[in-house]
């Protein structure tokens, strides 16, 4: 990724494993490698520090309220003449003072999360496109895309709502791109189900086109059994159903818009137990493409350990994913 900010180089650890005695006849044991990332590594364990700080501030100051408050009962309400009053009013002094504080630092621990998040996700980002050719890059934690996006998109029906955090805008091919965590939900009685998670990519371009294509990557058939892809296909035509994805668009024409080498581009990524499936909607001057992804890389871990593979996985995706974008 073309940024002023660098990406620390992985380490690379050997596994170290008992020494066997060798002999002619045995095989020879591949050591196997352990990838880590040493900056998200430091981002969790400085968050972990710093939450573990803030119970122990929150169960002190807990412990002095209750402790004045038995004094004011004991030592205080027992005074003649003064002593109830005194009591009440320290006993009031002490738990608006709780309050106060306790606000200040929920507060201040609601934003060390938001921080930690935030900088765990950049550097994951960063890890991610660092193979891939896209310019512009802007990385907003805080930033949305569009519930209207997801909807026109024809991708689900009955989207009632969404919801999206971790925005990186970009440039890539004739593209301008924007990727974020994201989240659709439907109705389910009086409850709104989520229906998608994972990462929507949501890409705009000057040239529209007639039509639309509908291109659905299947999961792997012993992993996801289940899965189902797009449902919205109305106005759509079956082009084709191969064993590892289906093909529909509005005619033979659109069908065209998708060409055979960006085709090829994107089932270079393979959907395993992290990655179920990917759907990608070309329309107006739009593309927009949704992949499907396990909690392992879609939740901030605490006291979970990083999820190496996962994050080495999601790389490949994205290199991969940004090559089809730029043969559009």
């Amino acid at each position: 990724m073309e940024e002023n900010k660098k990406v620390e180089e992985v380490t690379v650890e050997p596994v170290t494993e008992a020494e066997v005695q060798a002999f002619n006849n045995e095989d020879v044991v591949e050591t196997k490698e352990v990838v880590s990332f040493p900056e998200l590594e430091k981002h969790k364990n400085d968050f972990a520090k710093a939450y573990r700080i803030s119970r122990v501030i929150s169960y002190l100051s807990s412990a002095i309220v209750i402790a004045i408050i038995i004094v004011a009962y004991t030592v205080v309400f027992p005074i003649p003449d003064v002593g109830t009053w005194a009591g009440v009013i320290m006993i009031i002094i002490t738990l608006v003072i709780s309050v106060v504080f306790s606000k200040i630092h929920r507060n201040s621990l609601t934003k060390r999360i938001k921080k930690y998040m935030a900088d765990y996700n950049e550097e994951v980002n960063q890890v991610a496109f660092k193979e891939s050719k896209v310019t512009n890059s802007v990385f907003d934690f805080g930033g949305t895309i569009d519930k209207q996006e997801f909807i026109n998109a024809k991708l689900l029906k009955d989207i009632i709502d969404t919801n999206s955090r971790n925005l990186l805008k970009y440039h890539v091919g004739n593209y301008d791109v924007e990727i974020a965590d994201f989240v659709a939900y439907r109705q389910d009685g009086k409850r709104a189900k989520s229906v998608f998670l994972g990462k929507f990519v949501n890409g705009t371009t000057t040239e529209a086109m007639e039509g639309r294509v509908l291109l659905y990557l299947k999961p792997d058939p012993n992993i996801f059994k289940d899965a189902a892809g797009p449902d919205d296909l109305e106005g759509l035509e079956l082009m084709e159903d191969k064993p590892r994805y289906r093909l529909y668009a509005t005619s033979k024409d659109a069908r065209k818009k998708l060409s055979l080498k960006a085709l090829n581009a994107l089932l270079k990524i393979n959907p395993d137990q992290e990655l179920a499936d990917i759907t990608v909607s070309l329309y107006d001057n739009k593309v927009a493409i949704t992949l499907t992804y396990s909690d392992a890389l879609m939740v901030v871990p605490y006291k979970e350990p990083i999820p190496n593979e996962a994050i080495l996985k999601y790389k490949e995706h994205i290199t991969e994913l940004n090559n089809f974008l730029s043969l559009l």
